[in-house]
């Protein structure tokens, strides 16, 4: 993909100084522009299609972009980088200038949005200079670079600005100061959203691949990515053993000790808060999973997995396997008829029939459970079926169904879940 270098130009006096990446400790020499000197860092050996766009001004275009013995010594930055692109290394680099209002009303700093963005294409990496951006600019920048990277797929590689001010006055150098943190803030926390909002840990699963800084949480986000797979494709094993969100707990533990600029912190404990309470082995995890699907909008997982969790607790209370088969299709049968129209097809059907139907459990369930089949039936079936109900009330269903079942679980074993 093609890499897009964006600056603007400011209009008033510049001093000469070597600018510095602290990272490699290269300095680029005296220069008036950090533009040359961003270039000179970051754009050196790249591929043809990368492209430096100069946002300029009228004003900066007189007193900086073009050679002005007033302000620029006769060596505008337009003359400076077209003989940069003649250096070897430097080759493939194309260089635009695009002019823009001042910004000097709410319509101007719209305007301004419009142009940048309509020059970012997609997929493109981009590296933002924010060193001479107008008062609004570097706002703007933040905001219009986080709408590209999910209209238009972006990566942002760097945002930066030149230092002018902090230069070190006995060598006349000034540090480049990297500020993508913050775009790397807005990622983690758009990804934390979609876990704590949605129960999707798919964006911060993929943005601790993708980031460098964030790369030290790839084992949390791993493991947050299991934790959720479990619950979104319904594996009750794995819930009621805990084992997923054990391991869970253990990385975000991890996770939580690493230092760095990134205020996690409270993000990191709102996603603790989330899956806390089923990290130990306890078929009762079935049920706080469902309060888990009930809270991000899982209504067809949330249905499912009440209704066996329903199953898998009658039958520990029977003493039986609830890993069984027979035992489950036994219950799930008993609680789905009455005894009357019960048919036997094993022994060990036959066996349970009784045991079944003369537990408390049986009358306390067996409504609601009914209830839960009728559900799960119309939204495996498509809503084809001529007495399909409408989307809207799944979700108010389920929530009601489980209030039904958590108060007789609770009642059941003295506890909250």
């Amino acid at each position: 993909m093609a890499k897009k270098f964006i600056s603007f130009l400011g209009a008033g006096k510049y001093s000469r100084c070597k600018y510095v990446w602290p990272e490699s400790g290269q300095n680029t020499g005296y220069t008036l522009y950090i533009q040359e000197a961003l270039l000179r860092t970051f754009a050196k050996g790249g591929q043809p299609g990368d492209l430096a766009l100069i946002f300029v001004t009228d004003k900066a275009d007189e007193s900086h972009w073009r050679d002005n013995p007033t302000f620029n010594e006769e060596r505008g930055l337009r003359t400076i980088l077209r003989d940069l692109v003649k250096e070897e290394g430097f080759q493939h680099l194309a260089v635009e200038p695009i002019w823009i209002p001042d910004g000097l009303s709410e319509d101007q700093i719209w305007e301004i949005f419009r142009i940048v963005y309509d020059q970012i294409g997609q997929g493109d990496e981009i590296v933002f200079d924010i060193t001479h951006a107008f008062r609004t600019i570097p706002m703007l920048a933040l905001a219009l670079l986080n709408f590209a990277k999910f209209v238009k797929g972006i990566k942002v590689e760097r945002i930066c600005y030149g230092a002018y001010e902090a230069r070190d006055p006995n060598t006349n150098t000034a540090p480049i100061v990297d500020v993508t943190s913050f775009s790397v803030l807005q990622d983690w926390t758009a990804g934390a959203s979609d876990f704590i909002h949605f129960g999707n840990a798919d964006r911060l699963v993929k943005l601790v691949k993708g980031n460098r800084e964030l790369s030290r949480f790839k084992r949390f986000a791993e493991e947050l990515g299991k934790s959720m797979d479990s619950i979104s494709t319904i594996r009750g094993r794995e819930i009621y053993s805990g084992q997923v969100f054990k391991s869970l707990e253990a990385r975000l533990a991890e996770a939580k000790t690493i230092e760095t600029n990134l205020p996690l912190g409270q993000l990191l404990e709102k996603i603790e808060h989330k899956i806390s309470g089923m990290s130990r082995e306890d078929l009762l995890n079935g049920f706080r999973a469902v309060r888990f699907c009930i809270d991000h909008n899982l209504v067809q997982q949330g249905i499912t997995l009440l209704q066996e969790s329903v199953v898998t607790y009658f039958i520990h209370k029977l003493d039986e396997t609830w890993s069984n088969e027979d035992v489950r299709k036994t219950i799930s049968g008993a609680l789905s008829v009455e005894e009357k129209a019960f048919k036997h097809w094993s022994k060990k059907s036959q066996e349970l029939h009784p045991k079944v139907y003369a537990h408390p459990l049986h009358g306390l369930f067996a409504k609601t459970f009914r209830n839960l089949t009728s559900q799960r039936n119309d939204i495996n079936h498509s809503g084809l079926r001529p007495t399909a109900q409408t989307s809207g009330k799944f979700a108010a269903n389920l929530e009601r169904y489980f209030l039904e079942i958590k108060k007789v679980v609770e009642t059941t074993e003295n506890t909250t879940i």
